[in-house]
């Protein structure tokens, strides 16, 4: 989570609890209907540009505030396949022979993997890295 994150998300936190003060404090005072007491106001948080999971806490407040931390936890459970691809395409634009290639993807592959050595094997049009990838699957 960076800076601008932290701090709207510490904001949306502020905001909830002052509402909730006025609410315990005034709530039989103020009708449901007015709306000078209720701002909404949309959080602005960094664009990503892929899928981000949203908190259920803030559901009831009509605030769609990412869930920073399943996104940490998600980043950290994919790195070491992250490690992984990032190691096999390494390979695959090395000046290495083909064959030299494909015995050095062999230790960076599992399941999570299968494609991307899919698609590597395809490009440097390797029958051998295919043949041992079926024999993998068929395991």
């Amino acid at each position: 989570m960076n800076k601008v994150d932290r701090q709207t998300l510490k904001d949306i936190q502020e905001y909830n609890t002052f509402s909730q003060e006025v609410d315990k404090e005034f709530g039989d005072l103020i009708e449901d209907e007015d709306d000078r007491f209720q701002e909404y106001r949309e959080p602005k948080f960094t664009q990503r540009f892929y899928s981000v999971p949203l908190d259920s806490k803030y559901s009831e407040l009509c605030l769609s505030v990412p869930d920073f931390g399943r996104m940490e936890r998600d980043f950290y459970s994919g790195l070491n396949n992250i490690r992984l691809i990032t190691m096999q395409w390494g390979i695959y634009y090395s000046h290495l022979p083909d064959d030299k290639k494909v015995e050095l993807m062999k230790p960076y592959f599992n399941e999570e993997t299968y494609w991307t050595t899919l698609k590597i094997a395809k490009k440097i049009k390797s029958e051998n890295l295919l043949k041992w990838l079926v024999q993998k699957l068929d395991k």
